[in-house]
């Protein structure tokens, strides 16, 4: 009884003691730690070579191992497998799992973990890259791969949609040393920046690389299949060639109408003024901002009625973005009426076809009201305090003579100095006393009287206010002396006060031409052009006359060349830093007097008489573009029959009837 008791206690205890232990121990001490060793024989390989895939397991028993292929490329196929059997190993076993891979398509492929199940327990492969090449001349080489990146939704006529260039699963990001493509046929192709970034693609611990080449903005003009040419890169010292890709662009609906826009979009627009004098210029703008194609859409145009229109002005401010291109375009109208009253400009709707919606929307437009009062402000009201006085007889009498830079013997008085200098260097004559300034021209700039005898009756009349005789008289001793720029202002200020407000301008722009410093012509010019309302003229001349660089050139290269000539008596070395500051300065002269002398040949005009149709092209039958106003000026850039091509100071150009226009200083 007693030995048996004892033996019992004892063996409960071992028991305890056991149990203890294996809760201690660490599982994977008691049961084996299963591993897997994995291997692609053959890679990189060449396309249509036989590619082994081996799986290693540290288990005999292979009833007990399946394993799921992971989803690969479609360039890859399996041609075998898998294949699950036991093989020797070390005086062990192990189990095997293997397949047989081909490639179609050289690249570098990214093969996907496979997993392994043995028993209860699940274990994954590392994620590898498979390069299939080609051979060249036995040696096997990795191709570049290029394509095109095109949208994978649909495309519509209009639509302005990103397309890239790019170099696909690069090991390395390299230096692309050149691209050539070919713009599609049916579309617009505009070359952007900054839209597509490199690609990085993790593979198991290594990256492969999507490099952009080129992205352009790809906008169809028109529905149906637009192809994209195939592509050269050059890059790595090889040149890759892209498939051509086939573009379906579906037709806008209907609903959209003539406007063409497609993107996203908000639309708005507002008067500057809303009430203003009967004289008066208003401004409609009308604004469209979003994401689109913002630059080629057609803009809504606004019925004004009775009111004209004098000018429009677009800006655009866009860039290019994943959607299209993203900003605000706006259209600025300008129109005056020629009557007083309260007057409604009906703005259109907007439509717009939204690609991500795929349906056409509607931005609402609508009555805009606009008042010009009655004749308060008018140029031709009477009993108004006149700003401006004409100029005593005294100054118009005398006027000084510019134009120095437009006779070719004036340029004579650059020799002297030189010739001096040229002289004195060759004969070596140290002991003549010699002055080598050179004096102005004669006659430039200086003040001649004027002998004109209708001068003097003409200022009298002036301040008798009996305008048509001064008007008369003036107009005569213009016509005799040309140059004078006082008797063009003071035909101005003349015509002004007859209420011929057209041939006011054009005279206040000949003084301005003839003298264009003088402050009170421009001061004048500004003030009429305010008084009717007329939009940016077009500058009359450059701020300094053309003469005021001539005399400074001569002047300069004079003394240059007196401090070079007393260098050779002195021989003292500042005298040369003055000759070489004299003729830089000199050369900056030349260079001043030949700007400012282009730009005062430019052929400017006014409208004259009646307002004037600006056309399509030279031809009564055009198109036209929009009625400008007596008095607008205008740049005259080329001539064709009866028709000068002119360009306002906005910029928009058209062609203008010869008959309308009154130029500054006659057909230069």
């Amino acid at each position: 009884m007693g030995i048996h008791g004892s033996f019992g206690i004892r063996t409960a205890a071992q028991g305890f003691v056991v149990l203890v232990l294996l809760l201690l121990t660490p599982a994977q001490l008691i049961a084996q730690e299963l591993r897997l060793e994995y291997e692609i024989s053959n890679n990189p390989a060449a396309v249509k070579d036989q590619i082994y895939v081996n799986i290693f397991v540290n288990t005999a028993d292979s009833s007990t191992v399946s394993v799921i292929s992971p989803p690969l490329p479609k360039e890859l196929q399996i041609t075998s497998g898998p294949k699950i059997d036991k093989v020797a190993y070390e005086g062990d076993f192990r189990t095997r799992i293997s397949y047989r891979l081909r490639g179609e398509e050289t690249g570098r492929y990214i093969i996907k973990p496979f997993i392994v199940t043995v028993g209860t327990q699940k274990l994954e492969t590392d994620t590898e890259i498979l390069e299939l090449g080609n051979y060249r001349n036995r040696v096997l080489y990795m191709p570049l791969k290029a394509e095109w990146e095109v949208p994978d939704r649909p495309v519509y006529v209009g639509q302005s949609v990103p397309v890239s260039l790019r170099l696909l699963e690069l090991k390395e990001i390299p230096l692309i040393e050149n691209y050539r493509t070919e713009p599609p046929k049916g579309a617009f192709f505009d070359e952007v920046h900054g839209i597509r970034e490199i690609e990085t693609i993790p593979a198991g611990g290594k990256n492969l690389y999507n490099v952009p080449v080129a992205s352009f903005m790809f906008t169809p003009s028109q529905s149906g299949r637009i192809f994209l040419a195939a592509a050269e890169v050059e890059a790595l010292g090889e040149t890759a060639v892209s498939p051509t890709v086939r573009v379906d662009v579906r037709p806008l609906p209907p609903a959209v109408g003539d406007s063409g826009a497609v993107g996203i979009y908000s639309y708005s627009y507002w008067l500057d003024r809303s009430t203003l004098d009967a004289s008066g210029v208003a401004v409609l703008s009308i604004q469209v901002e979003g994401t689109g194609n913002i630059g080629y859409f057609t803009m809504p145009q606004p019925q004004l009625g009775d009111l004209v229109q004098t000018d429009v002005v677009e800006t655009l401010e866009a860039a290019p973005a994943l959607s299209g291109y993203q900003g605000t375009r706006r259209a600025d109208f300008s129109f005056f009426s020629d009557k007083a009253g309260t007057f409604g400009i009906m703005v259109p709707d907007f439509l717009f076809f939204n690609p991500d919606s795929q349906t056409a929307e509607t931005a609402r437009g609508g009555m805009i009201e606009v008042t010009f009062r009655p004749g308060s402000q008018s140029v031709s009201e009477t009993g108004e305090v006149f700003p401006f006085t004409l100029p005593s007889y005294e100054k118009l009498a005398t006027a000084a003579a510019w134009g120095a830079y437009k006779v070719p013997l004036n340029y004579l008085w650059l020799l002297p100095a030189p010739l001096v200098f040229v002289v004195l260097y060759i004969l070596k004559r140290t002991r003549v006393v010699f002055v080598s300034m050179v004096f102005l021209l004669l006659g430039a700039g200086d003040v001649a009287d004027s002998t004109c005898p209708e001068l003097a009756p003409a200022v009298s009349a002036y301040e008798e206010r009996d305008f048509a005789a001064a008007r008369d008289g003036f107009s005569a001793c213009f016509h005799r002396d040309g140059e004078n720029a006082g008797l063009a202002f003071a035909l101005s200020l003349t015509y002004y006060q007859l209420e011929e407000y057209d041939e006011a301008i054009h005279y206040a722009r000949r003084a301005i031409r003839l003298d264009p410093m003088s402050p009170d012509y421009r001061e004048f010019l500004g003030w009429i052009n305010g008084r009717m309302q007329l939009d940016e003229p077009v500058s009359p001349a450059v701020l300094i006359h053309p003469d005021i660089f001539f005399y400074a050139m001569v002047i300069l290269l004079s003394t240059a060349f007196v401090a070079a000539t007393v260098y050779l008596v002195k021989r003292k070395g500042y005298y040369i830093v003055l000759f070489l500051l004299g003729v830089l300065l000199a050369l900056g002269s030349c260079g001043g007097l030949v700007f400012t002398a282009i730009e005062n040949s430019k052929t400017a005009a006014i409208i004259h008489g009646s307002p004037a149709a600006v056309r399509k092209i030279p031809s009564t039958d055009a198109g036209v573009w929009l009625d400008l106003p007596p008095g607008y000026s205008l740049l005259i850039l080329d001539s064709s029959g009866d028709f000068c091509l002119v360009r306002t100071a906005h910029g928009l150009t058209g062609w203008v009837e010869q008959a309308n226009l009154l130029p500054d200083a006659g057909w230069e």
